[in-house]
């Protein structure tokens, strides 16, 4: 057989091949890609972040409750303090 005919029809069978396999593979690869997408975006620990959150926010309110409580607190030992006349301090005269 000739060797250029031989080439040529392996080239041939080669292209044809390559093409199928393009248009047979392009749908498996691109739901692959979009599965591998969406693990590579899903976090594994969301859950678990939202939870934390919701504890911090809790604490953060449970705090500013307290604040608000040593506040209120602070403002009537102010008042307490403001009322009452100074105490004379005995001299010391040594």
């Amino acid at each position: 057989m000739d060797p250029m005919a031989l080439g040529g029809m392996l080239f041939t069978l080669i292209l044809v091949a390559m093409i199928g396999g393009f248009i047979l593979l392009l749908p498996v690869t691109r739901r692959l890609g979009a599965v591998l997408e969406q693990r590579l975006n899903a976090d594994p620990g969301a859950g678990l972040a939202a939870e934390r959150i919701r504890r911090l926010e809790s604490e953060v309110q449970a705090l500013t409750a307290e604040v608000e409580r040593l506040s209120e607190r602070q403002e009537f030992t102010d008042a307490l303090l403001s009322e009452r006349r100074p105490l004379a301090l005995p001299r010391d005269d040594t």
